[in-house]
């Protein structure tokens, strides 16, 4: 079922140096996820039960009725539903318990509530694109819940100096921090996740938990325990769902937040900082702004909160976000989130982050695409100078379907507009136009002719449509067909720049010198600018230059957050070529490179392999087989909790 997504479960993730967290052996990143949560809708939650004696249910046909619909609404885009109150009692009632499942979830044709609830998972992934998970909470208990006594004997929960016990404030009633630390100890976290799975396996496939107020690390003083010490007790469950069940952990806040949260927790569904120049969305994305926020204090003396004053608002249009949209199916306006939220975060997603300045209010993206706010407070998307959008009104394209397509939307509605078609639909002569529904695309007009690249456009308030071009089967979304091969051989680091005697035999590229390229092979670079450090050198770490006995250089392609290698072979996948790269960390920018080697394939986006390089100061070889169509991505990843380092730098490409 993971086909909806391009899910990746532990793809040949190995590490040139793992970095470690403590006694707990936390290795760092978790990565690659099971989900790519920055190409979908991601950000969902559903109450199924608000809690309370009289609260009242939702029913299982009535859930999977409002996710058909979304999904029609959407178009089908990969989404992740967290569903809430899943368990006994509804909605915070009965922590730290994750069960059962609430009873009154329960169809009449199922043997239990159990199975009613992994009915809904089950259809919403099989049918309707989306993936269900739950909601739980690792960090807080309710004195109503069957476990509490068993927690307190057992001295699970915070104390003070004094020895009370830690509250956290609650609106209704009581609720105290739980001593994570002494609970993965003690074994009762394990036992928590391991009932879990057992009761809902179908979450292996989804791949995802949730867990709740991961923003509420409180130590506990009367037992020595720091807020570190939580900290390190909450990566290493979340390692454990990573290691037993393949399962990435989520949360209300993503690394944004708290900085020890960076390459466990991939996504927050609340987003409140971070900047976007340091943090990719493949590896930290999340949800809506929640306006102010209350954050820990770094200090051990005790649950210190602090407000977060700083609003994202801005920052949250120019690159997207992906709605919360907690309230489920009592929302009025899933399309007008979708397609002002989500459907530009994805689009965007897909392309790399060139350039941000917070000032100017203006991102730049590869493939010539601008995000930014205008003079007149207007937020705008443009693609080699083409408006996508225009304020309330867009016109993106939906970059996860097959067919090509283009989202139409508008806030408050317009008349007879003209859209410049993207340059790759040059050959589109004439489009047919759907409108969205709830039940499925509906036409309006077929075979509208396209007038200088343009298709004219009347849409009424919160009104959404899609253009294909004419014949177009809108119901149809086949899989990508894959394009490229790789394979790891080996990481090189002791030829350093002296190549010629084993690379480069069919052809090479040297960045700052010269390239001769192999017949069979075409490379390019996306988002990436030139630096030299050295013109002429002869320290042994920097490349011979191919036309010189002894003299050497020093050069690289650099980006601030991400690049792209395009290496195209001739010949299809199953002829195999040697593919080398040179990393070269000259400078020792910002205490040392530390980078994130990706190799995907170009038409699917598949990860093929992935692996961290660091301590390259000496320079690295790595050393791949490859066939057909592959891109080499290399992104800057941030020390554990977030310590700076340099930006990624290649040095040459070769060919054997």
């Amino acid at each position: 079922m993971r086909a909806f997504f391009l899910l990746i479960l532990f793809v040949g993730l190995v590490a040139d140096n793992h970095c470690q967290a403590g006694a707990d052996d936390n290795t760092y990143p978790l990565y690659p996820y099971t989900i790519e949560y920055s190409k979908g809708m991601c950000s969902l939650k559903m109450m199924l039960d608000p809690g309370g004696p009289n609260s009242r249910p939702l029913e299982v046909d009535e859930a999977l009725q409002y996710i058909r619909e979304l999904d029609n609404l959407t178009r089908e885009i990969p989404k992740l539903m967290v569903l809430v109150g899943f368990q006994e009692g509804g909605h915070d009632r009965q922590y730290p318990m994750w069960g059962p499942v609430n009873p009154k979830l329960k169809r009449p044709q199922d043997d239990s509530a159990t199975d009613s609830l992994l009915y809904l998972m089950r259809t919403a992934a099989s049918q309707y694109h989306t993936h269900c998970t739950v909601h739980v909470n690792m960090v807080e208990g309710y004195e109503e819940s069957p476990l509490w006594q068993d927690f307190l004997d057992h001295g699970l929960i915070c104390r003070n100096k004094d020895g009370s016990l830690v509250k956290i404030k609650h609106p209704t009633r009581p609720r105290y921090a739980i001593n994570m630390r002494k609970a993965w100890d003690s074994g009762k976290t394990k036992e928590l996740i391991d009932g879990l799975v057992e009761m809902l396996p179908v979450l292996k496939d989804s791949g995802v938990i949730y867990t709740d107020a991961n923003h509420r690390f409180a130590p506990s003083p009367f037992d020595g325990i720091t807020y570190n010490d939580q900290i390190a007790a909450y990566k290493a469950a979340i390692r454990y769902m990573k290691s037993a069940y393949g399962i990435d952990c989520i949360g209300e806040f993503g690394a944004d937040n708290t900085s020890a949260l960076y390459g466990f927790v991939p996504i927050g569904l609340s987003w409140s900082g971070g900047d976007p120049m340091k943090l990719a969305p493949y590896l930290s994305c999340g949800g809506n702004d929640n306006g102010p926020q209350l954050i820990p204090t770094l200090s051990d003396n005790g649950p210190h909160w602090l407000p977060l004053i700083k609003h994202l608002g801005q920052e949250l249009q120019i690159f997207g976000h992906a709605e919360q949209m907690e309230r489920g199916p009592t929302r009025d306006d899933p399309l007008s989130t979708f397609a002002l939220n989500t459907l530009p975060f994805v689009f965007l997603n897909g392309k790399l982050r060139v350039s941000y300045d917070s000032v100017a209010r203006i991102a730049v993206f590869s493939d010539g695409v601008k995000s930014f706010i205008d003079s007149k407070e207007l937020l705008m998307i443009t693609q080699n100078g083409k408006n996508l959008r225009v304020g309330g009104d867009v016109f993106i394209p939906e970059i996860w379907r097959t067919n090509p397509e283009i989202m139409a939307y508008s806030k408050n509605g317009y008349e007879a507009k003209n859209w410049d078609l993207p340059d790759d639909w040059s050959g589109v002569k004439s489009v047919d136009i759907y409108e969205v529904t709830k039940t499925g695309p509906r036409l309006l007009h077929g075979k509208v002719m396209v007038q200088n690249h343009q298709v004219q456009l009347t849409l009424k308030a919160d009104q959404g449509q899609i253009i294909v071009a004419a014949a177009t089967d809108v119901n149809s979304n086949p899989p990508r067909k894959p394009a490229g091969a790789a394979t790891f051989v080996n990481i090189d680091a002791d030829t350093h720049g002296t190549w010629k005697a084993k690379y480069g035999t069919d052809g090479y590229d040297i960045i700052g010198a010269d390239h001769h390229l192999p017949s069979y092979a075409t490379l390019s670079y996306i988002g990436t600018s030139d630096v030299t450090w050295s013109a002429s050198t002869t320290e042994q770490k920097a490349l011979q230059k191919p036309n010189a006995a002894t003299d050497r250089v020093a050069a690289s392609k650099q980006s601030q957050l991400h690049q792209i290698i395009d290496v195209s072979l001739n010949g299809g996948l199953q002829d195999l070529k040697k593919v080398s790269l040179y990393l070269l960390d000259w400078d020792n920018a910002g205490g040392g490179r530390q980078t994130l080697v990706d190799v995907l394939d170009a038409n699917t986006g598949k990860l093929l392999d992935s692996r961290i390089i660091n301590d390259y100061q000496n320079g690295k070889y790595l050393t791949y087989r490859v066939g057909g169509h592959i891109q080499i991505r290399l992104t800057r990843l941030l020390k554990e909790n977030m310590g700076e380092v340099g930006p990624p730098s290649v040095s040459g490409v070769f060919f054997n």
